[in-house]
């Protein structure tokens, strides 16, 4: 501090003139900033901390018209009786109390140095003075009770009456403080295993800021006790901002993964029960024991001949010509509409009159084809064959009859004759009218199935992957059906063997690819990964960090991206001024299957899009084929109504073949998609549940927000987790919003029971937790039988939620030590807690504003704007997208009211949990919002939330954002903040929610101003810069500045701050390009 009333020497009299000018009109834009320590020391008995200072506290600030004017006339002397000293408050961290006695003899010199404002940091700077202390007289502060050293100001610049002064107090070690600091959540990782070579976890982000109170305090005398308060400046405050990765993500993963391999596997092997169930239904088998094994009986079908009995009909005029015809059989099944085709063969044909249909002179008839098939007994009988024949020509001797001839034998004739027999078939001709032409001359065989005990039914789909993620199987067939048999339909199941074969062919590879995934997992939280040594953003490897340069790496399908503890705790310089307080939030990268991709491809079914697309894809396709079903149904009874003879559909007929044959596609189609959402929607589970884990940790660690209230609220209705979104409804951004949106629902799948580690033995699956201090293992079970998704767009549940509504339990076994004293009562003894989970989303990029603009022109002049008109130069520019991705986004049509869809679902479910919480009693002018149950009324404190939903349609309402967020936490609820990858919009809402914290916990002015002057200070000198170095390998923004320009003034990020649009010079390589 120097005191003011006394004249500055002439030779810094010059220098400081300019420095003023050159700060004047900054003000506003400077603040207090952290410490930025060197750990570069040019001597071994001197350490220096380089401390970049900014604006002062007081409102007088260097550049004012006093400071000019002094500059110019070098006379006027400022008097104490006008002015106060200046102030800078710099928090400063002494070594470890636990150095050897000969390292406490050290000095420590605070320089104070002065540099031009508008200069870069590598400017010439000018040493002002310096103050020494002794080190051991600080460390010894606490035993002496002397918390305030004062040094003079040694400067050959000033002159010696001036009275300038270092001051330091020291107050105890505020960088972790027990509250917000190291190992405060239970997710934090032990020190020890950070940060060294091959660590699992990168070292915790943290910085300290010394913020002066603009508000007034009181000391609360209770917090003092009998100790005397120390003389320290009152009003100034420590904002420790932590940002620290969790412990819980790689495991959590591997526990989802092993769920899912077993599931997959049981699916796969469901499909392989379901093929042979197909394949037992055939009539053909290449090896007889096959079919006896499958109780089908032995069919040998032998023709003969075919004798001509019309009397318009001679024999050929020679008699050494042999008149041969073909003869097509097919079989009518008692449980099938259909006729099933068994073979057809070329037999001669016998010419002769009525007498000539026996056999002559006693010669038994000779077999010329043999055709081998294998009904199935079905009650009452095996079935009837059909002999068709088409004579279209019957050489010249004959004129053409045209027409079908057929007739019919029934295979139970020889049903309990084992030897077989001749039956001789009459054929009839169908056109001009019915009438006997020819008798057909066949040998028909039947071995019964032996007797067997062993019944092969279909593997049931109970323990599937379809019914693990809650899905609807949405087909009628075999395959996943939970009733085990088809529905009975005598149109039979639409699955063909070969498609069956190569789809369960593919269920067994995406089962390999989970279990070789779990393997990893497993492996890797066992042992230490060589890549560990890389740096974070060049991993490839599992580990609880996944760089937001890893999307497309399969292996990390099941990891979150980037996701940490982002933490800011406030506690005043003066011991007694007011409690402690704490926020915190999780960051993370949107839980989005980017391997799998967005677009649609040749060989991905149901084409572009995320779980949610593709699931409404899929009712759209059941639909269908429910359709083709009907029009099938349809064409058969009419077809039966035509032709009243007739009990079958010959096989060969053109119309309901070409329906059967859209039945088939459609249904399988179906399948197909099903099973591909299935491990779409398990990847994002996975990486979701990790995700939601450690915001629930991590607010049963906070003792201000785990209330026995607030926990016993979380039992009764849930544990609240508002996810805030911050991309685009444009482009492939879209189809990562409707996979978040499907994992976030998905959480209601899941219930937490914290256990202790001590005494609650933990399965054989269980996963050891490594690197955690309090978390020991956890375990993944299914409870019950998945619920079933009864509408792809989400179904509100209602309060409080149905024991059904659950199927997956989450064991959390702590350390007894903790658990005993630190966890909440009513979160004990079995005590299990439901997630309840909503997404509030918008977007706050050029993409999102392209968007609304499109649809704002789409509604005022009824045709949409064209990708071209988006503002001049952004796509130049790489405005779009701004991310590091390698899966480019496209400019497509965009679909702001989906925003608007999700917030309001979102809106309707927060609504109903603010009611269940916080009863109140609502008026007659009480706003309404529409539900799924009818017209219910807004609860006072969403109000505001309501106004800013209903007024975010085709603009930026980043208000939905703020409000959702503030009201989660007044709630006991917990937030999730994520992007595209978590490092570059998300680093932006988490400072400015931050920013919030302060003003809203009474430190700092509730301006906007000042809101976003501390999101600022926050944006250029946390910990969030650290974090995109930790995923690019450079700590900027990836921004331009034409993107910073269309993004909400409280959003925008300072462009000191920025990559432009190149990373490291690297031009025209795709290496240097942050952004896309």
């Amino acid at each position: 501090s120097s005191q003011r009333n006394n004249p500055v020497g002439g030779s810094f009299r010059s220098l400081a003139g300019k420095v003023m000018k050159a700060a004047k009109g900054t003000a506003e834009q400077m603040t207090e900033i952290a410490l930025r320590m060197s750990d570069q020391t040019k001597t071994q008995e001197m350490a220096t901390a380089v401390c970049l200072v900014s604006q002062p506290v007081l409102v007088d600030y260097p550049g004012s018209a006093r400071y000019e004017e002094w500059d110019k006339t070098e006379e006027v002397t400022l008097t104490e009786s006008n002015e106060q000293e200046t102030l800078w408050s710099i928090p400063i961290l002494l070594p470890d109390a636990s150095l050897p006695e000969a390292n406490k003899d050290r000095l420590i010199q605070i320089r104070l140095q002065l540099r031009m404002s508008s200069g870069s940091l590598t400017s010439k700077q000018y040493v002002v003075g310096y103050a020494t202390f002794r080190l051991s007289e600080l460390l010894n502060s606490s035993t002496n009770s002397q918390r305030h050293f004062s040094s003079p100001l040694r400067s050959d610049v000033l002159a010696p009456q001036t009275g300038a002064t270092i001051e330091i107090y020291v107050v105890d070690n505020k960088k972790y403080p027990l509250l917000g600091g190291m190992g405060w959540s239970l997710t934090d990782p032990m020190p020890d295993v950070c940060g060294a070579l091959q660590a699992p976890f990168c070292p915790p982000l943290d910085q300290i800021y010394a913020l002066k109170n603009l508000q007034p305090t009181q000391v609360n005398e209770s917090f003092l006790g009998d100790a005397t308060a120390p003389s320290f400046p009152s009003g100034v405050v420590l904002a420790v901002e932590r940002t620290q990765e969790s412990t819980v993500i790689l495991p959590v993963s591997c526990c989802v993964t092993r769920l899912l391999a077993e599931a997959a596997m049981h699916s796969a092997n469901h499909a392989d029960s379901v093929a042979r169930q197909l394949k037992a239904n055939a009539l053909k088998f290449a090896d007889p024991f096959e079919a006896y094994e499958n109780q089908h009986a032995e069919c040998v079908l032998g023709l003969c001949h075919l004798m001509r009995s019309d009397a318009q009909v001679r024999a050929p005029d020679n008699p050494h010509q042999q008149r041969l015809c073909v003869v097509s059989v097919s079989l009518q099944s008692p449980d099938c509409v259909f006729e099933l085709p068994v073979g057809r063969s070329q037999i001669p044909v016998h010419f002769g009159g009525a007498q000539q249909q026996q056999s002559p002179n006693g010669i038994s008839y000779v077999t010329t084809a043999a055709i081998s098939f294998y009904p199935k007994p079905a009650n009452p009988s095996y079935g009837v064959l059909r002999f068709e024949m088409r004579p279209d020509f019957d050489g010249p001797s004959n004129p053409p009859s045209g027409g079908v001839w057929e007739g019919y034998a029934e295979i139970d004739t020889v049903r309990n004759n084992p030897k077989g027999a001749f039956l001789e078939i009459p054929m009839f001709a169908t056109h001009p009218i019915s009438r006997m032409v020819a008798t057909l001359v066949i040998q028909l065989t039947l071995r019964n199935p032996p007797p067997s005990e062993i019944k092969k039914n279909v593997l049931s789909p109970e323990l599937g992957l379809i019914s693990l993620l809650g899905m609807k199987s949405l087909s009628d067939s075999l395959l996943d059906n939970k009733a085990g048999v088809a529905t009975p339909n005598t149109l039979g199941d639409f699955i063909s063997t070969s498609w069956i074969d190569e789809h369960a062919r593919r269920r067994h590879l995406d089962a390999g690819n989970l279990v070789s995934r779990y393997e990893s997992y497993r492996l890797a939280l066992q042992r230490p990964e060589p890549q560990l040594a890389l740096p974070p953003h060049q991993r490839k490897c599992p580990s609880s960090f996944r760089s937001s340069a890893s999307k497309t790496e399969t292996l990390l399908s099941g990891i979150p991206f980037n996701t940490h503890v982002q933490c800011l705790v406030i506690e005043p310089l003066v011991v007694g001024d007011n409690i402690p307080c704490t926020w915190h939030n999780i960051t993370c990268g949107a839980a989005a299957d980017h391997p799998r991709g967005f677009t649609a491809t040749g060989s991905k079914p149901g084409g572009a899009g995320g779980v949610r697309r593709l699931e409404a894809k899929r009712e759209e396709i059941a639909r269908l084929s429910s359709e083709a079903q009907k029009q099938l149904r349809d064409g058969v009874q009419n077809f039966l109504l035509e032709n009243k003879m007739r009990r079958h559909i010959p096989h060969d007929d053109n119309y309901t073949g070409l329906l059967r044959s859209t039945c088939y596609r459609a249904e399988q189609k179906v399948i197909d998609l099903t099973w591909e959402i299935a491990l779409r929607r398990g990847n994002v589970f996975s990486q979701i549940l990790g995700t939601a884990l450690t915001a629930y940790l991590a607010a049963v660690s906070d003792t201000t927000r785990a209330t026995p209230d607030a926990s016993s609220s979380w039992i009764k209705h849930g544990f609240l987790l508002c996810f805030e979104g911050l991309l685009s409804s444009a482009g492939k951004e879209t189809a990562m919003i409707e996979d978040a949106v499907a994992a976030i629902n998905m959480l209601k799948m899941v219930k937490v029971e914290l256990v202790d580690g001590g005494k609650f033995p933990m399965g054989n699956k269980s996963v050891k937790v490594e690197g955690s201090k309090v978390v020991k293992c956890i375990e993944l079970v299914r409870e019950q039988p998945c619920p079933s998704i009864d509408d792809v767009f989400g179904n509100l549940t209602l309060l409080p939620q149905a024991e059904e509504s659950s199927s997956l339990l989450l064991r959390v076994a702590l350390d007894p030590a903790f658990y005993t004293n630190r966890t909440p009562l009513s979160l004990r003894n079995g005590a299990k807690v439901q997630f309840y989970a909503m997404l509030f989303q918008m977007g706050v990029d050029i993409m999102q504003w392209g968007a609304n603009a499109t649809s704002s022109a789409t509604s005022k002049f009824g045709s949409a704007m064209q990708s071209s008109e988006v503002p001049s130069g952004a796509k130049e520019s790489g405005g779009i997208p701004f991310e590091d991705d390698e899966d480019d986004d496209e400019m497509s049509e965009p679909n702001n009211d989906f925003l608007v869809t999700l917030n309001n679902e979102a809106f309707v479910k927060l609504n109903k949990y603010a009611f269940a919480i916080r009863p109140v009693e609502v008026g007659a002018g009480t706003i309404t919002v529409h539900s799924g149950t009818g017209i219910d009324p807004v609860h006072p404190i969403l109000e505001k939330l309501w106004r800013n939903i209903c007024d975010s349609a085709r603009k930026m309402e980043h208000g939905v954002l703020d409000a959702a967020g503030t009201v989660a936490q007044n709630l006991s609820g917990s937030g999730v903040i994520f992007c595209k990858s978590g490092k570059d919009r998300t680093a932006m809402q988490a400072t400015l929610k931050q920013a919030q914290f302060l003003a809203r916990v009474g430190v700092r002015k509730s301006d906007r101003l000042n809101i976003l002057s501390d999101a600022t200070l926050m944006r250029i000198h946390g910990t969030r810069l650290p974090v995109c170095e930790k995923n690019v390998g450079q700590a900027k923004y990836a921004f331009n500045a034409l993107q910073a320009k269309f993004m909400p003034e409280m959003l925008k990020p300072p462009l000191g701050s920025v990559a432009g649009f190149l990373k490291g010079g690297k031009l025209f390589s795709r290496e240097g390009a942050i952004e896309s």
